[in-house]
This record gives structure tokens, sequence and C-alpha cells, in this order.
């Protein structure tokens, strides 16, 4: 009780700069020892979680074909700091999302530049995306934490669906790197559904 008053007291003088009413062998080594030692574990515990998680992404992507894509993936995600297997698919499943969305977007775009000798295949390349984005995608976010086969499927499906896409161009297709992230996306998901199997 006397060393809780004194700190008390010691707050209150500090701020008004009168040190004298405090008596100074209230403030003992041990004290402040102690007062270190309180908050030590917390420190340690959350370097431990962040490790932990570290380990967690490094596990679950050398699991995978391509662990430097599904490495610097999930890292750039701080949701995946606190995800379990599940929560880190879901995170390259809405990754999938944004790119096959931004993909869909620029085949749009080349259809109305009007270039003939592209109409067919980008048409093509429309109902591929919109499978993804309407089909696919929502199979594996709804079934990844239920029924993880019917998520791997939707996955399987996705990285048909940019692979068409990009075949149907025979080799000339504008759009070859955004077909490939979508696809190599969907292939680094699958592998993480999988684990969940």
């Amino acid at each position: 009780m006397r060393t809780n008053q004194a700190l008390s007291a010691s707050y209150f003088d500090k701020d008004c700069r009168e040190y004298r009413t405090v008596a100074q062998p209230e403030f003992t080594e041990g004290t402040v020892i102690s007062i270190t030692k309180t908050f030590t574990p917390k420190r340690q515990n959350i370097a431990s979680n962040d490790i932990a998680q570290n380990d967690l992404i490094t596990t679950t992507c050398k699991q995978t074909p391509l662990f430097q894509l599904c490495s610097s993936t999930l890292r750039s995600n701080p949701q995946s700091k606190s995800a379990d297997v599940a929560g880190l698919g879901l995170i390259v499943v809405e990754v999938i999302k944004g790119k096959a969305s931004e993909t869909l977007g620029q085949v749009r775009k080349l259809l109305r530049a009007g270039n003939p000798q592209l109409k067919g295949p980008l048409n093509q390349c429309v109902t591929f995306y919109k499978t993804i984005l309407e089909a696919d995608v929502p199979e594996a976010e709804q079934a990844i934490r239920g029924v993880p086969k019917f998520a791997e499927d939707g996955m399987v499906d996705a990285a048909a669906g940019a692979g068409s896409c990009e075949e149907g161009f025979g080799g000339k297709s504008p759009i070859t790197a955004m077909n490939m992230a979508v696809k190599d996306l969907a292939v680094v998901a699958r592998a993480i559904i999988r684990i969940l199997l």
C-alpha cells in the first residue's frame, strides 16, 4: 500500500515539479525490474505470433507450385497475419476476383476499339471472365470453409477459363500478362484449398 501511495505522489509531484515530498527509497531497483518483467511477456507473445504466422504462410506456400507468387500475394495483405489456412486461401481468391475484374474491363475496352481480328477471341474472353467472376470465385468463397472440394473446383475452372481466353488468340493475345496472372493465382488458390481436403 505504501508503494502505491508513493507512486501516486511521484506522478503528482513530477507534474508540479516538487520532488521534496517523494521518499526516494520507495523506488527500488526491484520495483523497476518487476514492472519491466510485467510487460516483457506481452512483447514476446506478439513477436511469437508474428513468427508463427510467417511460418504458416511459408509452410502453406511451400505446398503450392508457385511459392514466390503465393508468398508475395499473402504477405502484401495485412489480414494474412491473423488468418488460418482457409483464410489464406480466401485472400488469394479475393486477389483473383480483382485481377479477373480488371482483365474483363480491359477486354471490353479492346472490344470498343473495334479491331475485327480480335473481336471473336475477345467475345470469348468476356464469357470466360464473366463465368470466373459470377460462378467460380463465388463458389470458392462460399465453399472454402464448408466443402473445400467445391472451392477447389471453382479455382480449377478459373484457371481453365483464363487459359482458354489466352489460347483463343492463337499466340497473338493483347492480354497475355493479365490472363497468366489470373491463371497462376488460381493455381495457387487451388493448391492452398487442397490442404483443407
